[in-house]
């Protein structure tokens, strides 16, 4: 299973803050992406990010996409990560 899910992010101390995509301007350091989690019951959960940028008639550039290889630690309403979470303990 995978989600995707549009969303601003601002990286701020070796973190990133993110909040729903709107139709106001980006604030200094912010950036569009597509934030993406992946679940595969051998292979574990990925966690990754597309940024893009969008053309004056509002239609998006992509970026190349980056899944994160370090530890990862997401925060409670990262995409997916609930239903992730819940459709584990419910395994246990």
């Amino acid at each position: 299973m995978a989600f995707a899910v549009p969303q601003i992010w601002r990286p701020v101390e070796g973190r990133i803050n993110a909040r729903g995509v709107s139709n106001n301007p980006l604030r200094e350091g912010e950036r569009e992406v597509i934030a993406w989690m992946a679940y595969d019951a051998v292979d574990g959960v990925d966690y990754g990010h597309v940024p893009y940028t969008r053309r004056p008639n509002g239609s998006p550039v992509f970026d190349d996409p980056e899944v994160f290889t370090g530890p990862v630690q997401p925060y409670d309403r990262f995409p997916g990560w609930l239903l992730v979470r819940i459709l584990l303990d419910g395994l246990a």
